[in-house]
């Protein structure tokens, strides 16, 4: 005797919620060793070369195959704008690894302090194509965790 199948019936459209950022901060936070080769490409793609490099990424669907290609390598979310403000203060570049001023911001992004560029960022205003455009890294290098990372029991 066969059992008779249920029909799927057709979901209602879920509602978007608002999400507080645009954009997306992905950390690398493993190495290469046993890294599938489609894996390896996706992280290049992301300009994630090395471990504890994050950048920043635009949310759209592309970019979030990509993490879910890569997500036992990274790590990401969506900073608000305190975290894309110390983060900017302390770890942003242009190239020759020199840190960046208000006169490069004003001149480059038409934006007046790192405040607003770090709101910009939260808001998706200012993608990571206008950053490489502009001439600054979309990626920063950052430190290991002090003391590691917290294990669960």
């Amino acid at each position: 005797m066969t059992r008779a199948k249920k029909k799927r019936l057709p979901t209602a459209a879920k509602e978007e919620k608002p999400r507080e950022s645009k954009s997306i901060l992905a950390i690398r936070i493993r190495g290469e060793s046993g890294l599938d080769p489609r894996t390896s490409k996706t992280l290049h793609d992301m300009r994630l070369v090395k471990r504890y490099n994050a950048v920043v990424l635009l949310d759209d669907p592309t970019t979030w195959g990509m993490l879910r290609r890569a997500k036992d390598y990274i790590t990401w979310g969506r900073p608000d704008v305190g975290t894309w403000l110390r983060l900017l203060e302390e770890k942003a570049e242009i190239p020759g690894r020199e840190r960046l001023t208000p006169e490069l911001l004003t001149a480059e992004l038409k934006v007046s302090s790192i405040k607003e560029l770090a709101a910009r960022l939260t808001e998706g205003k200012i993608t990571p194509k206008m950053l490489t455009e502009a001439g600054f890294s979309p990626r920063f290098r950052l430190h290991p965790p002090r003391k590691g990372f917290k294990h669960s029991s």
